[in-house]
């Protein structure tokens, strides 16, 4: 089985100030729902092998605060940060993943809305509401490349929504 968790980042502060929108920082709330998730994933036993994060500080914030907590039960997935995640479209997430080759283990992607809610409801086939610091859990027993995966309506199946 496949696993993918689509994960927005947490809230964050209104104002990035001198740095602008991608340069916005985790408000307090924001801080305390990332560490949360990281102890969810950990109770769910959900565990990316590899993440992929926008490079917007509040995602990268969001998955250091998370991952800090996976790391003290001895798990540090590989992570890469990358530019073409802030405020992607589906598929434009769909070609970020095209480097990552054939699709299997546990795949993170943290990132923003409405990108996320959307790739979201198209690999699903539903409509999802996606919240700050929300985490989709999807799996697909189907094979093929991420970016096949991901191009491709209804191929995941919902199995839970984490929220802070």
């Amino acid at each position: 089985m496949t696993r993918l968790l689509l994960i927005r980042h947490a809230k964050a502060v209104g104002d990035g100030g001198a740095a602008g929108d991608h340069g916005r920082v985790l408000a307090e709330r924001g801080r305390t729902d990332a560490i949360r998730l990281g102890l969810r994933l950990v109770e769910a036993g959900w565990l990316p092998d590899r993440v992929l994060v926008s490079d917007a500080a509040r995602t990268r914030e969001t998955w250091t605060l998370a991952a800090d907590v996976l790391a003290r039960v001895g798990h540090e997935p590989e992570v890469r940060i990358d530019r073409a995640l802030y405020l992607a479209a589906p598929e434009q997430i769909a070609q970020a993943c095209r480097s990552l080759g054939a699709a299997g283990g546990c795949l993170a992607l943290v990132g923003h809305n409405p990108g996320w809610e959307q790739l979201g409801a198209e690999l699903c086939g539903e409509d999802l509401t996606l919240p700050t610091c929300g985490t989709l859990l999807l799996s697909t027993e189907r094979s093929g490349s991420w970016t096949a995966l991901l191009g491709q309506s209804g191929a995941f199946r919902l199995h839970d929504r984490l929220v802070p």
